[in-house]
């Protein structure tokens, strides 16, 4: 009993904590602006603790969409164990958001917990262009096994809209803020390009092998999956 008083009490009693804390609220009280106020979560993120972490935790899920993304590039960097379940609750917080999720996939991937790989697996094929792609990313952190499918599948639906790119009758395969509106067939190529590029990169960490297009990925898979294991 008497050792957990005392941890209240040094929890309580941080000087530096409280005057980090109490100049990043002067700051946020102070100005709206959108720069000034990322900074000040950033800056705050420089001193760790529970105090500061319960601060900053909120803006992680709440409020302009920037702050969101700042404040989860912020706790990214505190202790992993209170930090990974707050970074995969803010996926599906922050759905409307895909700023915010872009920069919570970009975090767990770097964090390097095989519990968030679900998580990241979902968001292979999301709508937001740039949002699948820091997932790609992500899982190819990771590196697990799991994750080879779903990439040699995504894989292939890049080069159908490749394929089609050029006839204009196709739309893209992953929409961005249009919402399903036909883009310009060079748009699609771009983003298709962006997207196999970097599937190949993570399908090239995860296995060790590089192969030019989703058939040979899959002919590989299938005669390699019973005994597949990650290197080192």
């Amino acid at each position: 009993m008497v050792t957990i008083l005392l941890a209240l009490v040094a929890l309580q009693e941080d000087p530096e904590v409280d005057a980090a804390i109490a100049k990043f609220r002067a700051t946020m009280n102070r100005t709206k602006s959108p720069v000034e106020q990322a900074t000040a979560i950033h800056d705050l993120a420089k001193t760790p603790h529970e105090k500061t972490l319960a601060v900053l935790t909120p803006f992680v899920t709440s409020g302009p969409g920037h702050l969101r993304a700042a404040a989860i590039r912020a706790v990214s960097g505190f202790d992993d164990k209170k930090v990974l379940p707050l970074l995969i609750k803010s996926l599906g917080a922050n759905a409307g958001e895909p700023r915010a999720v872009e920069m919570a996939l970009e975090c767990l991937g770097r964090l390097g917990d095989e519990a968030a790989l679900p998580h990241l697996q979902r968001h292979l094929a999301d709508k937001d262009d740039f949002v699948a792609r820091s997932a790609v990313k992500a899982v190819g952190a990771l590196r697990h096994a799991s994750s080879i499918d779903p990439l040699i599948e995504l894989l292939k639906a890049q080069e159908k809209a490749l394929a089609n790119a050029g006839s204009g009758g196709v739309g893209p395969v992953i929409p961005s803020a249009t919402k399903g509106s036909i883009r310009p067939d060079a748009s699609i190529r771009k983003n298709a390009e962006a997207l196999s590029a970097l599937i190949q990169e993570s399908l090239g960490k995860i296995t060790g092998q590089a192969f030019k297009t989703s058939a040979d990925w899959r002919t590989w898979w299938t005669a390699n999956r019973a005994t597949f294991k990650v290197g080192p």
